[in-house]
């Protein structure tokens, strides 16, 4: 299924499903809009959005949570409630195990649960956090734009050593490696007490990933800065042979639990679309 009309004419940036099913994608120039039954809203600037920069995340009861502008809250009744105030710099939000949100905020980290005070866990996390996971043991990974990937334990924050300062992305696959995209370093793999960074060796054909998912099959999926669209097999990385216009090019990418793999797109300077494949094959 391709979604075009009504999309904001702007690059999507991020992905993230909520318990409902619904997809909601934030766009760069601090859009954001939810796509749900067919139906898409455009929140942008209203319903609680201030219009700044906005990041999202999903917790554990399938609610989406919001920061922007040092405002953090949730999404409900139609309208994203602010709960915290925090201090007006970069935040990013991720939700965890056992309720409650990790929040980075500037280079301090918190551990948040809704109606209590924020637990600062540390404050030396690297400045401005491009993106937060938790893994399947409930330690926290955080990539930044400039200083390079952290992993909090629960108990101690740890600087991992990476091929690039710059994290754009992070994903676990299914047998626990951690896969970190860099801005100009390739891929890295980080496995117990194990970095494997990946490159032109194992099939990858640029230094640059945009985005990282891995479907339910666990193959892991990756949009490159070109615009490609490229899959891990059993040899390495490899193009995926998908139909599209020219001038079409995929900029974030993400997997639902059916094994649909969703990609936003962005055509020459204009046309902005998600595209739902299914079976390699783009469905109508």
């Amino acid at each position: 299924q391709i979604i075009s009309e009504g999309l904001p004419n702007a690059m999507p940036t991020s992905l993230t499903e909520d318990g409902s099913g619904a997809l909601w994608m934030v766009f760069r120039g601090k859009i954001v809009v939810r796509i749900a039954g067919g139906v898409i809203t455009d929140f942008s600037g209203r319903a609680g959005l201030t219009g700044g920069n906005c990041a999202l995340t999903c917790d554990e009861q399938g609610r989406i949570w919001f920061a922007q502008d040092g405002a953090i809250g949730l999404f409900r009744d139609e309208r994203f409630e602010t709960v915290l105030r925090l201090p007006n710099v970069t935040t990013q939000i991720a939700g965890a195990t056992g309720g409650g949100l990790w929040i980075c905020s500037g280079t301090t980290l918190y551990r948040y649960h809704e109606g209590q005070a924020p637990v600062v866990l540390d404050k030396q996390v690297g400045r401005r956090a491009n993106i937060m996971m938790e893994d399947r043991h409930g330690g926290l990974w955080i990539g930044t734009d400039s200083d390079g990937a952290f992993y909090f334990d629960r108990e101690e924050l740890t600087r991992i050593p990476t091929s690039d300062s710059g994290i754009t992305s992070v994903i676990e696959d299914a047998e626990g490696s951690i896969w970190l995209g860099t801005r100009n370093g390739g891929l890295n793999q980080v496995r117990p007490r194990t970095i494997s960074i990946e490159g032109a060796t194992t099939g990858l054909p640029v230094e640059i990933i945009r985005s990282l998912c891995e479907d339910p099959s666990g193959r892991l999926w990756a949009v490159t800065r070109d615009g490609s669209l490229i899959a891990r097999g059993a040899e390495g990385w490899e193009a995926e042979p998908v139909t599209k216009p020219s001038l079409t090019r995929f900029t974030c990418i993400t997997a639902d639990p059916r094994g649909t793999i969703w990609t936003g797109t962005t055509h020459g300077s204009a046309e902005r679309r998600l595209w739902a494949w299914r079976d390699g094959a783009v469905s109508t």
